[in-house]
């Protein structure tokens, strides 16, 4: 640990967690978790494109979750659609009113992009069908 831990502890690391090599990795417990809010945070699920979160407030206010905002983010708020903010520049977030309530931010893929997909999809086909014809057509007029 040496000569750099009273200064990790001064700021909150209080436990070396890995070390290799001269590479050192701190554990600091009073960072902050992915989701935070000025009340109680229970994650129920975190995966790709899906954030299920428990929110306990005892007046309304922000919730945050530590993921990259994106236009293409959508949340609910007890499965009504909410507004999705854009807070401290670069997280995704939500207003919460008091009490209890479930939190989900999905991500939801434009359908341009699913037009984009289909349109490549009807393309390939034409270029594998059209070559298909064309070699078989002229199978034919060879063995004639």
């Amino acid at each position: 640990a040496g000569r750099w831990q009273g200064e990790l502890a001064a700021v909150g690391f209080d436990r070396l967690v890995w070390e290799r090599g001269g590479v050192q990795i701190w554990e600091n417990p009073a960072a902050q978790p992915f989701a935070w809010s000025r009340g109680k945070v229970r994650a129920l699920t975190y995966a790709p494109g899906r954030i299920r979160l428990v929110v306990e407030h005892e007046s309304p206010g922000p919730a945050r979750v530590g993921e990259a905002w994106f236009p293409d983010w959508r949340v609910t708020v007890d499965g009504q659609p909410a507004p999705l903010l854009r807070l401290d520049e670069a997280f995704l977030g939500v207003e919460v009113p008091a009490g209890r309530h479930e939190i989900v931010f999905f991500w939801q893929t434009p359908p341009i992009v699913w037009l984009s997909w289909a349109l490549a999809g009807l393309t390939l086909t034409g270029l594998i069908g059209g070559g298909a014809y064309t070699w078989t057509q002229r199978r034919r007029s060879s063995f004639r």
